[in-house]
């Protein structure tokens, strides 16, 4: 693509940066550079005077949005600084200092430093604390058991009425939303809209008269029908059920109500009625019926509904009174009591108005309404005070009650007061023309305006000149007759993995993300997108047959890891020994590794399932008793070491991380493990320091199944390391290849609440039987809105592609999901010039050796008894070799130092640990050719580690000198690259593990550079690298092991000087 053009849209983009009179909502489409034009008006209104960099708020949706936002600020400012007239240089200047200290943030940090800064006008105590969603989760379940304990022991009616009714009070098999726990959770979460309820009771002797009207009434009409005739039968028992309801009271009379039996109007033969008019009037008897049950039903389930949240807004109360006694506030409290100040006292408002002058807020379709009253009230009408931004075709976070409908009534304002204007944003600088033109088409037939879905009109966006026409739209096929379920996901999951083996492999040509520069493709390129990441196993399966390294981001998927789980049940057996099936889940887990077989031979044979010494002379016993006396270990050690110290000595003792190292997903997994200490640190920073008061934490996190981030197996961008995510967590992010997965994701719409941001109400109808009045009407405009989500949602999966777009193609017969089925309705059936319909090959196999074959072979031959006899002998010399002291990971640093010369002496006031850490944190995130954005990233990184801005200054220069050495100019430009590169492998007698700085590919072999920092003189460099020498050997042998490829060159690169020695 040619560095310059001029944008379609430019007029608009100018005028979004230079005038500053004019209060602007900007309807950007996907990959047009919002960002960057906001970041333009930011520097264009410092430059030019018309406000200081601290009278700006700016606005993201995220907090790694608003990091962005800094840096990108940071750099343009720097540039002004050094290239702009004095004038504006002073002013760039000035705004450098207040940088860290400036309003770019997320509405929710916005609202706290409201709140902040007039804490007693706003009615919060100075100093005031926010909490994170794991404390809430944790004050949340405290008012929750609190109360159910109290309604339980009093005997609470309205508690048995809804047990009566068939709803849980906790999670079932349906979910914690459809409970009376997640009922009371959705009070909490949306305390700010007043629930919906009916108002009185029902009337139950009111029905029973009218029953009783129509039972005389069918009375005489018996004596009109002969015997047989379906409608005559069913009126007697109509008039039978009366005679029962007559004898019945109070809430017996409320239950036999419900069960009243419908009568279908069609019933009844005209030739058995007496007269014609006899039968029409049998016939609207039984359309009383149908009419009857439904409203009785209705009017029932809306009493019980309104009881129940009557009932369960004491505990929205006592969560509130927990609060104050903790003296937090969650994110909610933010947003309301900043409105509230903004709202109420005319001295907030106008003092606010004065501080921040400029407003602008990106991603403006994905705020609610709450967040935008406090824009508009921080705002008021003045023109140009107020910038937004935002896509409604790309408004997906409904479920965290962003209202698409916003952004239309906002630019609907605007477009009508003057010093107010609607600017369209359609130039993408992202995508291929040829994924754009397919995006256009498929979503212009999608995407329609609705005014009962709020869905908006699409707008096309235009493609950048200059870059290659030809097809970028993959249409994969692949067979799968008649196939639905898991069948269709397994063929679709074989044919993905063929194609990304392919693009692994370099394939395409892509554009390089940090360059620009066409390439080969590899497996880092590939991001792979679906909407639910529950039923990623077989596409899992398939990329580790095909020997491709993947990592699982975001979603809720942590908390439902297997390794997670039984770290869970480990601590429940630790902390609570006389719970079996918490210790029988301990002794079954990777972590503790005993059999089944094993563990029904003991317990069969009389052992004790506690935890401490086993009865060594029962079957199973030798890994029963060891396993028993580890965790009895454990146990006592519960009291003295903290749940953090506790996890990692359960980790060392199993040697689980050792264990799970060489296998395919080891690094996943023993990242999700690590992750459990540091969540296990985290509730010790909320005063949760008891196993038992993590457990619970850990229990409530599983429960809620809130979005927690995965620890990635390997870090984002790693070029070997194909990303998996869901399509909510990729909003924002870009890739060259997309691949979308999940063809048989029948998608549902769930709803159970409905908001009327309007009437200030919310309805909740969290479980059939129990909804508030006008549901079906409610729920049918929700399901409408949901659905049209669903098609924003693939519009923001499509448009993160770069250079290729993969969209499965299953066979005609075979059973598609909901949720894809448009837009595989949109794929030409042939080849054209946008799309490229492709049949998928077969993934290639890397070779395993097949496990268990042997056993199979000697049961066949001997029965089941020699091949257990065969099983219990391979487990033991595995668990022997296992135990063996040196297989425990020992660091490269410390197997070199048994050989390597003494080091020289370093120079006084060297830096230390922390200084070298973040020079090597510097290295390994800033862009090899971007290297101006050094500083900026040493003064943000700096302060978390413990560093000041002296040492951030020694620690950017270091890393300026090693950017502009030539061995780095090649790293840039090699064929693969990879930096912090993790690596075990064995080394004689030992397992061996360390971090490789930088290593990258260059004519078919691998050159290794290890950082270092010591502060030496430059005639001591010699001297020094061969102290490291041993070091780099050692990884060199461990790389080529690893990697298969011969490592012609290692390096020592000292940082300090600015020189390379080969050793």
């Amino acid at each position: 693509m040619s560095e310059r053009f001029t944008p379609v849209d430019q007029e608009a983009r100018e005028r979004a940066r230079g005038d500053h009179a004019t209060s602007f909502v900007l309807e950007a489409g996907a990959g047009t550079g919002k960002t960057t034009l906001l970041v333009d008006r930011i520097e264009a209104l410092i430059r030019r005077g018309a406000a200081r960099l601290d009278e700006i708020a700016a606005v993201t949706f995220t907090e790694n949005a608003a990091t962005t936002m800094k840096l990108r600020l940071r750099e343009r400012l720097e540039r002004a600084r050094a290239e702009g007239p004095p004038e504006e240089g002073r002013r760039a200047e000035a705004a450098l200092e207040v940088l860290e200290r400036a309003q770019v943030s997320t509405i929710h940090a916005l609202c706290a430093a409201v709140l902040g800064e007039r804490p007693l006008e706003c009615g919060v105590p100075p100093g005031f604390r926010v909490a994170d969603d794991a404390e809430m989760d944790l004050v949340f379940a405290e008012a929750w058991d609190e109360w159910l304990t109290e309604r339980l022991v009093a005997g609470d009616a309205t508690l048995l009425s809804a047990v009566d009714a068939g709803i849980p009070l906790e999670a079932d098999g349906w979910g914690e939303r459809s409970s009376l726990r997640g009922l009371a959770r959705t009070l909490v979460d949306q305390r700010d809209l007043r629930p919906l309820m009916a108002q009185g009771t029902v009337d139950h002797e009111a029905w029973r008269r009218e029953l009783e009207a129509q039972a005389r009434r069918a009375g005489p009409l018996l004596g009109k029908v002969q015997d047989g005739d379906t409608l005559g039968a069913r009126l007697l028992v109509l008039m039978g059920f009366a005679e029962e309801a007559a004898a019945l009271e109070g809430e017996a009379l409320a239950v036999h109500l419900r069960r009243l039996p419908v009568i279908p109007r069609h019933f009844g033969h005209k030739m058995k009625w007496a007269s014609e008019g006899a039968l029409e009037e049998a016939r609207a008897i039984a359309a009383w019926t149908t009419q009857a049950a439904a409203a009785w039903k209705a009017a029932t389930s809306a009493a019980l509904h309104g009881r129940l949240v009557a009932a369960v807004l004491q505990v929205v109360a006592r969560y509130e009174a927990k609060k104050r006694e903790r003296g937090v506030l969650d994110f909610l409290d933010l947003l309301l009591l900043a409105r509230d100040a903004l709202k109420t006292s005319e001295a907030v408002r106008l003092y606010f108005r004065e501080r921040f002058r400029f407003v602008i807020i990106d991603e403006f379709q994905d705020t609610d309404p709450l967040q935008v009253e406090v824009a508009e009230l921080l705002t008021g009408s003045r023109p140009g005070a107020l910038v937004v931004v935002g896509d409604a075709k790309q408004s997906i976070y409904r479920f965290r009650r962003a209202e698409v409908a916003l952004l239309r009534r906002i630019s609907a304002e605007a477009a009508g007061r003057p010093g107010h204007a609607v600017l369209h944003l359609t130039q993408n600088f992202r995508s291929r023309p040829a994924i754009l033109r397919f995006v256009n088409r498929a979503f212009a037939a999608l995407i329609t305006p609705s005014e009962e879905s709020d869905q908006p009109a699409y707008e096309p966006i235009a493609p950048p000149p200059g870059l290659g026409d030809e097809p970028s739209v993959l249409a994969l096929r692949f067979e799968a007759p008649f196939a639905e379920g898991e069948a269709l996901l397994r063929a679709e999951a074989r044919a993905l993995a063929a194609l990304l083996a392919e693009a692994a492999a370099g394939a395409y040509q892509v554009r390089d993300p940090g360059t620009g520069v066409l390439r080969r493709s590899r497996a880092g390129d590939v991001m792979v997108l679906a909407r639910r990441l529950t039923q990623m196993r077989p596409l899992e399966e398939a990329l580790e047959s095909a020997g491709l390294r993947f990592t699982v981001e975001g979603g809720k998927s942590f908390f439902d890891r297997q390794e997670v789980h039984e770290v869970l049940a480990v601590l429940r057996a630790l902390d609570d020994p006389s719970d079996r099936v918490s210790l029988v889940a301990a002794l079954r887990s990777s972590l503790v590794g005993v059999s089944d077989r094993d563990i029904v031979s003991y317990a069969l044979g009389g052992g004790p399932l506690w935890i401490g010494a086993g009865e060594h002379a029962l079957p199973g016993a030798s890994t029963v008793g060891p396993a028993l006396a580890l965790l009895g270990k454990l146990h006592d050690l519960r009291t003295s070491a903290s749940t953090p110290a506790l996890i990692e000595r359960l980790y060392d003792e199993t040697r689980i991380l050792a264990a799970l190292t060489g296998t395919r997903r080891g690094e996943a997994q023993v990242a999700n493990l690590e992750k459990v200490v540091v969540l296990a640190r985290k509730a010790g920073e909320l005063g949760v320091l008891t196993v038992r008061g993590f457990i619970r934490l850990l229990q409530e996190r599983i429960r809620t199944a809130r979005e927690e981030p995965d620890l990635p197996s390997t870090r984002p961008g790693d070029p070997g390391t194909v990303r998996i995510l869901s399509i909510h967590k990729a909003k924002g992010l870009e890739a060259p290849v997309v691949a979308l997965y999940d063809t048989a994701d029948d998608y549902r719409t769930p709803v159970d609440v409905a908001a009327q941001w309007a009437e200030g109400t919310i309805a909740v109808g969290f479980r059939e039987g129990c909804q508030p009045p006008g549901w079906d009407v409610l729920s049918a405009k929700e399901k409408a809105r949901a659905n049209a989500e669903a098609k924003r949602l693939l519009y923001v999966a499509c448009t993160r592609a770069r250079d290729l777009l993969v969209v499965p193609a299953p066979p005609r017969d075979a059973r598609v999901g909901a949720f894809w089925r448009d837009l595989i309705a949109q794929l030409p059936a042939r080849s054209d010039a946008d799309v490229r319909v492709l049949t998928a090959g077969e993934p290639p196999s890397v070779d395993r050796e097949e496990r268990g074959s042997d056993l199979r072979e000697l049961a066949e031959a001997g029965g089941g008894d020699a091949a257990g006899a065969r099983w219990d002998e391979e487990r033991r010399e595995l668990l022997e070799t296992a135990a063996h002291r040196p297989f425990v990971p020992v660091s490269v640093t410390r197997a070199a130092a048994r050989r390597a010369p003494a080091p020289v002496p370093a120079e006084a006031g060297a830096g230390g640990r922390d200084f070298g850490a973040l020079v090597h944190r510097i290295l390994e995130w800033v862009p090899l050719n971007e290297p101006e954005r050094v500083r900026g990233m040493a003064e943000a990184l700096a302060p978390s580690f413990g560093l000041n801005a002296g040492a951030a200054e020694r620690a950017a220069a270091a890393a300026e000198r090693a950017l502009a050495l030539p061995v780095m100019q090649r790293a840039r430009t090699s064929a693969r690259l990879w930096r912090e590169l993790p690596l075990w492998f064995p080394e004689g007698p030992e397992l061996l593990e360390g971090v490789i700085d930088l290593v990258f590919e260059e004519d078919g072999s691998l050159v290794l550079v290890d950082y270092k920092t010591d502060a030496i003189a430059a005639e001591q460099a010699l001297a020094q690298a061969a102290h490291h020498a041993p070091q780099l050997q050692l990884y060199g042998r461990g790389l080529a092991q690893a990697m298969g490829l011969p490592v012609r060159e290692r390096l020592v690169l000292f940082t300090a000087l600015g020189q390379v020695v080969a050793v």
